[in-house]
């Protein structure tokens, strides 16, 4: 045999060999990832009915029925007929209308198709020569009002929409919902960009949306190719349209992980107004400080405004550090996610919800709570935070975090999250990135578990949440102070009492200097709440901060940069903010607004 042929031989064992390896991890991993629930298991079980949340009498809106599975996945499979009716309940005195008396355009009873098996791991919208366990729908109602879209069908499922609120005249401000913390297999999530964002859209069915894939994996300063930022930059743009679904460029700025060494910064989630792409990433700009001086040259460049927002705020490892932040961009805090709840930290006996990872006695000072107490003014907001290519809607919490659900993963970064994700609701006068951001910057928004869409609006003295600053002004400490807390709430939640015929009770928590001040049981579908404090205004101090071996003063003992304790007080202010829950299944946070004295 000579040297060509024993090439050949070499070569072709080689090949054999690397193939051998190849299919063997491929086995194993599909050994280990797959799940025959989660694979084949898409039989109807629930029906999700979502509208618009706003509209004006005689002009159509849009209404979607999705039919569910188990896991909360579209179910391709689905054959009912479904029928539609309303309903009602007056605006102001929230009294359930005489059907009679309310005037509606509802569709014909309508069938819908579906494929001849559900798809299970796959997704339904691969299908679309069939309904596929989607339709939507217009809907015309002439009666102003709270509105419910009651949906049944010939299978036995029924369901009730979101809260619709029809008034006479288009409203100044209307409530559109949005994501604005996810991530892609850029990154380390699922789903390439455009999957992400069409989910987004045409599934979770998002007024607005930001993929905010961390800096340091898609642009650092090691050799990278430079196609994988500018894909997530171009697809933001592509599918951004005005009045129909607005998107943000985004990033995440994210503290090194405990073993690294670096604690005590947090992690911030950047969007911007600008069409200008964000290169922000953890490895550039390596503190709160050089983070803040690149924003104000990207702000200064582009003619542009942007926010960051830190979340995962307890999370052992991730503890924010609030002696960083800036006003000017910090305008927000995201306290629910499917890492679980920031707004307080874990041992609180009124966190009822808990957080992810915690490894440690859990760190004072790093709550949304402790910033508000320590005189930081942000707003309290929720996103999914998703890492299973499911923005708006990740479904993590059940078993399809197994990679076999597409989008397949590689990776184990969407399992461990036993929360459902949660949703920003905000109020805007129009359905553009400005106006959208711009309603974002002030707070003029609440936080929901996903995907429930209530309507609540929470005022003092008339002055509701994001508007004037969120800030109400008091020519006394004894001035009294008239609270108003109006809800609607999402049809959705009767499915948490298991009768769709059924409201459970909702406990509203009216919350003043980060303590209960009083609670309220709502027990039907819509109710106002209103309430007087004359108490003595006071304001708060923060006195847990940490003194090291050096005599510097922290926040918290994990945490980098020193303080002045004298300065951790709102300055007198009161603050208030309201969180709602119904069982472990639904919470809502609306919130703060601060009183203080003239």
């Amino acid at each position: 045999m000579n040297g060509k042929q024993r090439n050949v031989g070499s070569n072709r064992r080689g090949t054999i060999f690397k193939t051998l390896i190849l299919s063997s991890c491929l086995i194993i991993w599909f050994l280990l990832s797959i799940n025959f629930s989660v694979a084949f298991n898409n039989k109807p079980v629930m029906l999700w009915v979502n509208c618009e949340s706003n509209g004006v009498i005689n002009t159509p809106f849009s209404c979607t029925i999705q039919a569910w599975d188990w896991s909360e996945r579209r179910s391709s499979a689905y054959k009912g007929t479904v029928s539609f009716e309303l309903i009602s309940y007056n605006q102001t005195t929230r009294a359930l209308l005489d059907p009679n008396s309310v005037t509606a355009e509802l569709p014909d009873d309508t069938a819908l198709t579906g494929t001849l098996v559900g798809t299970g791991g796959l997704p339904a919208s691969w299908f679309p020569n069939k309904d596929s366990g989607k339709k939507m729908f217009d809907i015309t109602i002439s009666t102003p009002g709270i509105h419910y879209v009651k949906v049944n069908d010939n299978l036995g499922l029924s369901a009730i929409s979101n809260p619709i609120l029809i008034t006479e005249i288009a409203p100044e401000r209307k409530l559109v919902w949005g994501d604005t913390h996810t991530h892609s297999i850029l990154s380390d999530g699922s789903g390439l960009p455009n999957w992400v964002f069409n989910y987004a859209k045409n599934e979770a069915l998002l007024d607005f949306y930001a993929l905010t894939d961390h800096g340091e994996m898609t642009l650092s300063t090691r050799p990278q190719p430079k196609w994988i930022r500018n894909w997530i930059e171009t697809a933001t743009e592509d599918w951004n349209s005005p009045e129909e679904f607005v998107t943000f460029q985004g990033a995440e700025w994210t503290t090194r992980y405990g073993f690294q060494g670096v604690l005590g910064y947090g992690h911030y989630v950047i969007i911007s107004n600008a069409s200008a792409p964000l290169r922000i990433a953890r490895t550039i700009q390596e503190s709160p400080s050089e983070l803040w001086s690149a924003l104000d040259q990207y702000c200064n460049e582009n003619d542009a405004a942007a926010m960051a927002t830190p979340h995962h705020l307890t999370q052992t490892n991730f503890e924010m550090d609030w002696a960083g932040m800036n006003p000017t961009y910090v305008r927000n805090a995201e306290i629910f996610s499917v890492h679980g709840a920031g707004l307080l930290i874990p041992n609180d006996e009124n966190n009822h919800l808990g957080i992810v990872h915690v490894h440690h006695d859990p760190t004072p000072g790093a709550s949304a709570a402790d910033a508000f107490t320590m005189g930081y003014r942000v707003g309290l907001l929720a996103s999914s935070d998703s890492h299973d290519g499911h923005p708006g809607h990740p479904i993590c919490h059940k078993a399809s975090h197994f990679p076999i659900q597409w989008p397949w993963s590689l990776t184990g970064n969407r399992a461990g999250h036993p929360y459902p994700g949660g949703l920003t609701g905000a109020w805007v006068s129009s359905l553009t990135r400005n106006d959208v951001f711009n309603a974002l910057y002030e707070r003029s928004v609440l936080g929901t578990r996903t995907p429930f869409r209530p309507i609540i609006n929470f005022s003092i003295n008339g002055v509701q949440n994001g508007r004037n600053k969120s800030m109400v002004t008091l020519p006394t400490s004894m001035s009294e102070r008239s609270i108003r807390i109006e809800i609607a709430r999402d049809g959705l939640e009767r499915k948490l009492v298991q009768d769709v015929n059924e409201w459970g009770d909702l406990t509203v928590e009216l919350w003043k200097n980060s303590e209960i001040m009083e609670t309220y049981t709502v027990t039907d579908a819509t109710e106002i709440i209103t309430d007087t404090d004359t108490t003595m205004i006071t304001g708060t101090t923060y006195d847990d901060y940490y003194q090291d071996s050096e005599g510097n003063y922290h926040i918290h003992e994990r945490s980098i940069l020193e303080v002045d304790p004298s300065e951790l007080n709102t300055n007198g202010a009161d603050y208030y903010f309201v969180r709602c829950y119904a069982d472990s299944e639904f919470w809502a946070w609306v919130g703060p607004i601060w009183v203080e004295i003239d």
